[in-house]
């Protein structure tokens, strides 16, 4: 059975902790994961459509893997440059166990 992280808060929240379980559940679920969140530095304030028109550029950094988060050498890179302090508003995680092929295309988030 996959697994899933969803965080949806009106501040910014430190998530580590709660995805370090994540990560300790990869072992039954090997077949991928992926991670998605808006980063606290965004967002930019962009002109759009015209000058009267102001609209936020929400940008999400996504990354996901065809294999078991808890051997990615990715995510223990991305948490030291977080600092151990994956801080989001809104933050999606995934891990995957697969019925069929394991492939990065059915990784989610899509």
């Amino acid at each position: 059975m996959c697994e899933l992280l969803g965080v949806n808060s009106n501040k910014y929240t430190n998530v580590t902790f709660s995805f370090q379980q994540l990560k300790k559940n990869s072992v039954d679920n090997p077949h991928g994961w992926g991670l998605a969140f808006y980063p606290y530095h965004l967002p930019k304030r962009n002109k759009l459509y015209s000058n009267n028109v102001e609209q936020n550029d929400f940008r999400a950094a996504i990354f996901r893997e065809d294999h078991r988060l808890k051997d990615s050498i990715f995510i223990h890179n991305l948490r030291g440059y977080f600092h151990n302090n994956l801080r989001a508003k809104n933050i999606l995680a995934h891990i995957r166990k697969s019925t069929n092929t394991q492939t990065y295309a059915n990784t989610h988030p899509f």
